[in-house]
């Protein structure tokens, strides 16, 4: 009868844990909807501050107008043939990319908050610094006619233009030119940015040396597309997490004070010219703008991304816990009512509400401690009653406390959670099934008979 009894009881405690993924889900939906706030609290920064940005590093454009007489040999009314000639004339312009472009930026990071939300900023002065070899008569030499070249400009690529501080100042040739908002010519189809009118088409033949400064704000993103036949790039912050991306790896290092990434290519892994080219003449743009690269500033586990990964595991913790009480239960002759697995199930529960709840002020770790040393409390107190031994409650709650510094290391191991997760379920099952190797599970069937002595 007991046998039956006892079968009962775990069925019944088996259907409260399935029961309990409910609440549960709840949790991560929960933990989903905050999470979705917060973008929407990132996307409204981005819209009222400046979001990230992208920097094209500048290219040189020398417009002209090729003028020359046409003759064409045509037929009169009387039959016979005449030549006339005619003026024919045609507008382009010339894209001249610099020899080699050096970028170098060391932006500051802040965080702006909205309420209970912070989203990660940056600002700082992104430096530019190159030349151009322009060849004589910038490479465009008809056989016949005669070009009008116009007034050459420089233009510079930014994503959002909003997160210019100050004016930017190029220095070309030797001249300060202030910057003028909009990129204009063929730059204008890669988006927003800056461009300068350098005067008169005189360069033509010679090296010229520029330097461009860009006082820039963004947010979480910093990247990077050049424009050079040699690029070098230079980005370091005091940002111990950085997310490297884009083509081309950079030589990097990295601590808990900052990092520093150095990126090199050439126009022979970056193939400029004509990506470019296909840029301007066809609106083709992938290929050109597929040479991006920067640098992410990002935390290494979000607190959603902590929360959610720590609601997973919550049936984890209702499992462990009812087979703990299961346990306890059978081999000390003890009876809990399925009403109190229940209010234990519920205050595992109430844990993780009181963990996103808390986080969202205090940070993860302190909210952590907090809500499991409530539920702790509470369960510990509860089952003093329940048990009728405050020094049972107290084994239960050291039970709890050690479940929840395993969940912590857990949460806290990125590279090695799935290996820790694994050995320590594999802890449990083998403490469980070599703890209870010799019970006589039948015996615990007799009504009134002794519980098996379990040895080590």
């Amino acid at each position: 009868m007991y046998r039956k009894a006892l079968s009962v009881k775990l069925l019944i405690v088996g259907l409260l844990a399935i029961a309990f993924l409910i609440p549960l889900m709840m949790v991560r939906g929960l933990i989903a909807e905050r999470a979705a706030l917060k973008d929407g609290v990132v996307r409204d920064v981005a819209q009222s501050a400046a979001d990230r940005q992208r920097i094209i590093t500048p290219v040189l454009l020398i417009p002209y107008t090729h003028r020359w007489q046409e003759s064409v040999e045509v037929q009169d009314e009387a039959g016979g043939k005449r030549t006339t000639t005619h003026q024919r004339s045609v507008s382009g312009a010339v894209r001249l990319l610099p020899e080699r472009v050096a970028l170098e930026s060391r932006p500051d990071l802040s965080h702006k908050y909205r309420g209970l939300y912070r989203v990660l900023t940056y600002g700082g002065v992104v430096a530019i610094r190159g030349h151009f070899d322009i060849p004589k008569d910038f490479g465009f030499a008809p056989k016949e006619g005669r070009v009008d070249w116009g007034e050459p400009f420089l233009a510079a690529g930014v994503s959002d233009p909003r997160g210019i501080r100050s004016t930017p100042v190029l220095i070309w040739n030797g001249n300060r030119i202030a910057m003028q908002p909009g990129t204009a010519g063929d730059l204008s189809r890669l988006g927003p940015g800056v461009s300068a009118r350098l005067g008169a088409a005189d360069t033509a033949g010679r090296r010229v040396d520029f330097s461009l400064d860009l006082d820039v704000v963004g947010m979480e993103q910093l990247s990077v597309v050049p424009t050079g036949r040699e690029n070098v790039a230079t980005i370091a912050a005091a940002w111990p997490h950085p997310s490297f991306f884009g083509r081309f790896s950079p030589d990097h290092t990295s601590d808990r004070e900052g990092f520093s990434a150095v990126w090199k290519s050439t126009l022979f892994a970056t193939n400029v010219e004509q990506a470019y080219a296909a840029c301007a003449e066809r609106a083709k743009c992938e290929t050109f703008e597929a040479n991006e690269f920067g640098v992410a500033f990002i935390q290494p586990a979000d607190l959603y991304q902590q929360l959610e990964r720590a609601a997973k595991y919550g049936f984890l913790f209702v499992g462990l816990t009812f087979g703990a009480f299961f346990l306890f239960e059978a081999l000390q002759s003890l009876a809990l009512h399925p009403v109190q697995y229940a209010m234990v199930g519920l205050a595992l529960a109430l844990f993780f509400v009181l963990l996103v709840s808390l986080a969202e002020h205090l940070g993860f770790a302190p909210a952590y401690v907090l809500a499991a040393l409530a539920c702790s409390s509470l369960v510990v107190t509860y089952l003093a009653a329940a048990l009728a031994s405050w020094r049972r409650a107290a084994g239960v709650g050291l039970l709890l406390c050690a479940m929840y510094a395993v969940l912590f290391g857990l949460l806290r191991s990125e590279e090695h959670a799935l290996l820790a997760g694994a050995f320590f379920m594999f802890a449990v099952l083998a403490a469980v099934m070599l703890g209870t190797r010799r019970v006589d599970w039948y015996a615990l069937g007799r009504e009134g008979d002794a519980v098996a002595e379990v040895s080590t």
